[in-house]
């Protein structure tokens, strides 16, 4: 049953893909990096015209308008900064701007069915309780949080410091925006017991490899594919994490924390 889902998902994601617009260099980003990873969320929510989705942290709005087009629900989505409005114009769906570390999200109490948190957790420059607080109240009762974000101490952090060498280039890290650079990695306990503190109550949780290389040098080439073959190996070595928890009834952070 899973397999004929994911099956129908990836055809559907490879056809709504022409509606992006993307440039050559920006398709070949979303098929090497992105678009396995929207295939996991989208098999995650049923498709179910009543529901009502907020995406956290919506960025250029393309998973927005994928869970728009997969879940037929009605779709709303935050993020900090909002510079290009016409995709989740296109898609029908309703963005507001939102600093989601230090302000209220812009919605009553359990409104929705489910909240996406996607690769925002390491761009936070402050503590997530706030955020994640917020998540909690303005889920139903029983409602779904799907949340993903890099695994700390995958296989090629690994590497890296076995060899002595920077995870980043600190001269790269403080050029890019600070709400653009991975402030914090987290390790997938940390995910968890984050959630718990917040009251949530996890309800599947799993590493991933989602990065398909299809392109570049033979040589870079082989050396991804390889890496990504012994990283299968030990779930603590893969790329990311994804989470997804039930709202629960008890928190232990408190808003402001």
């Amino acid at each position: 049953m899973k397999d004929r889902k994911e099956l129908r998902v990836k055809k559907e994601i490879e056809l709504w893909e022409e509606e992006l617009g993307l440039g050559p260099e920006e398709r070949i980003h979303f098929r090497e990096n992105t678009r396995n990873r929207y295939l996991i969320f989208l098999e995650q929510v049923p498709r179910d015209s009543s529901l009502r989705i907020l995406d956290v942290g919506a960025g250029n709005g393309r998973l927005s308008f994928f869970l728009k087009k997969w879940s037929g629900g009605k779709v709303y989505a935050v993020d900090v900064e909002v510079s290009d409005r016409r995709l989740f114009e296109r898609g029908g769906i309703e963005l507001k701007k939102c600093n989601v570390e230090k302000e209220r999200l812009p919605f009553r109490d359990e409104t929705f069915d489910y909240v996406i948190c996607s690769e925002v957790l390491e761009h936070l420059l402050y503590s997530p309780f706030h955020m994640l607080w917020e998540i909690h109240r303005v889920l139903k009762n029983e409602g779904i949080l799907l949340l993903s974000t890099p695994n700390a101490v995958r296989l090629m952090v690994r590497l890296k410091i076995l060899f002595g060498k920077l995870m980043s280039d600190y001269r790269s890290f403080y050029s890019i925006p600070l709400h653009h650079r991975h402030n914090r990695e987290w390790t997938m306990d940390e995910v968890r017991h984050l959630l718990e503190d917040c009251g949530f109550v996890v309800e599947k949780a799993f590493l991933v490899n989602t990065s398909s290389p299809k392109t570049g040098s033979f040589l870079k080439r082989f050396l991804s594919k390889s890496l990504l073959a012994v990283s299968s190996l030990s779930p603590s070595w893969r790329e990311l994490i994804f989470v997804r928890a039930r709202k629960g009834t008890e928190s232990r952070c408190e808003e402001g924390s």
